[in-house]
């Protein structure tokens, strides 16, 4: 539910998310960021669902996403002793993911294990950040249809 969806930024960088009805589909998350500028240092603006229960039992994460301009963006599983992430494309135009669990990389310095425990990740952040944006730059996200699958 939308209850359980928030945005997360750093202290310099801007986020605000808004529930919007789609044409045809679903209504979806919009994701405004700005990211502070300067140079690169951890600048990020994230939408945030939080899975209190863990994600054990499945075994894939699929949702839809477009951009306002194409770019890429982290999906990211954190738990309380780190983050894996996995990066995917956004188009202008609306496209289907689907990532497996498995192919969660561990963020570097964060993690003591390769694979995500499952049943310990508390959430899930979509995340536009300077690994894959320049400082500075601002727009839109939309995440829409976002399901736990086994």
């Amino acid at each position: 539910s939308a209850v359980s969806w928030s945005v997360a930024n750093d202290a310099s960088s801007l986020a605000a998310m808004e529930i919007v009805p789609q044409l045809g589909g679903p209504a979806a998350l919009r994701l405004r960021f700005g990211l502070s500028t300067g140079p690169p240092a951890s600048q990020y603006a994230a939408l945030r669902v939080a899975t209190p229960e863990g994600v054990a039992g499945s075994s894939r994460l699929s949702f839809e996403a477009r951009a306002e301009r194409p770019m890429r963006i982290s999906v990211q599983l954190q738990t309380e002793r780190g983050r894996w992430q996995r990066s995917i494309y956004a188009d202008s135009v609306s496209q289907p993911h689907t990532i497996f669990f498995d192919e969660f990389m561990p963020v570097v310095g964060e993690t003591d294990t390769y694979s995500a425990p499952l049943s310990d990740v508390r959430n899930i952040l979509f995340v536009v950040d300077t690994v894959n944006t320049k400082p500075g730059a601002s727009g839109r996200l939309w995440i829409s249809s976002p399901k736990l699958e086994e």
